[in-house]
């Protein structure tokens, strides 16, 4: 698909992840990961990173590119979205301009080693866990009232109402250490904005849908767990969803996209570990 994209509200099938990204609705639309930066941060940070508006969008990690990669190797039907560079680092100007280059066309750089760490992590994926009949990097496209939203499914099954996300992480995958990266992701806002999308997409009861979130380890044994949230913390998502879209919707009407905290000033109470924290003098 070349040039710009203008997606009406459904679901969509083979739309780029570039296209997806620049946001292809016709109006600056919410996803999930603006949502929980306006939940997280302020409508400022939120403005400053989507792609229609102040258009600075993510700064892409190591720990991203090699998420992105794994994603890209598991749609084994997708067009590539990256490639394949033959420098062993960014070290000289010609691997660095040959970097800048593919970055610009819409495509992910990858060197060798790279591809050396991402493509054990997504045999583990595709080894360990059995899925039914399903879509790859699926759009939904959808409205909330006034407000347009977007998401995008790693795999997505309609005939059993259900999808999976794939979570590469390099943190603790204990229970306690998977709950621990959920909550501070905002993973269970993510999983509840993504139903909300297949619902309105689908017209399928929310009760009837389902959401299994697919931790995977970047180093071995390349560890693969299947999570998926109890209604408690499910509802706790839904609501700070809720609350993301309201929050977007006055923005979107009032142009304001200021930062709150700016405008008041903060009460600092003493916390309770005060007495165990070694004072440091500063120089400034």
């Amino acid at each position: 698909i070349g040039g710009p994209v203008s997606l009406a509200p459904g679901l969509h099938y083979g739309i780029p992840a570039k296209a997806y990204h620049a946001d292809p609705c016709p109006m600056p639309s919410l996803s999930s990961g603006i949502a929980r930066k306006i939940l997280a941060e302020s409508p400022a940070h939120a403005y400053l990173a989507h792609p229609k508006l102040g258009g600075a969008g993510n700064t892409t990690t190591e720990a991203m590119g090699l998420g992105q990669l794994v994603h890209s190797l598991m749609d084994d039907n997708a067009e590539k979205d990256w490639e394949l560079g033959v420098f062993d680092s960014y070290k000289s100007g010609e691997a660095r301009a040959w970097r800048d280059r593919v970055a610009l066309s819409g495509k992910m750089p990858v060197l060798d080693r790279d591809l050396v760490d991402a493509q054990p992590v997504a045999d583990a994926l595709k080894g360990k866990v059995l899925l039914p009949e399903c879509q790859s990097e699926v759009t939904a496209i959808w409205r909330e009232g006034d407000v347009w939203c977007r998401a995008r499914y790693d795999k997505l099954a309609i005939t059993n109402k259900d999808f999976w996300d794939w979570k590469t992480s390099s943190n603790d995958l204990s229970d306690r250490g998977i709950i621990k990266t959920i909550a501070k992701y905002g993973y269970h806002i993510q999983i509840a904005f993504y139903l909300r999308g297949l619902k309105a997409c689908t017209g399928l009861d929310l009760n009837d849908l389902s959401a299994t979130l697919v931790f995977v380890a970047t180093k071995a044994p390349y560890t693969v767990r299947r999570v998926r949230l109890t209604p408690t913390f499910l509802g706790e998502g839904h609501r700070k969803a809720g609350e993301a879209i309201a929050k977007w919707d006055a923005a979107m009407k009032s142009g304001d996209w200021s930062d709150p905290r700016e405008s008041a000033v903060m009460e600092a109470e003493m916390p309770v570990w005060m007495d165990d924290v070694d004072i440091e003098i500063s120089t400034s």
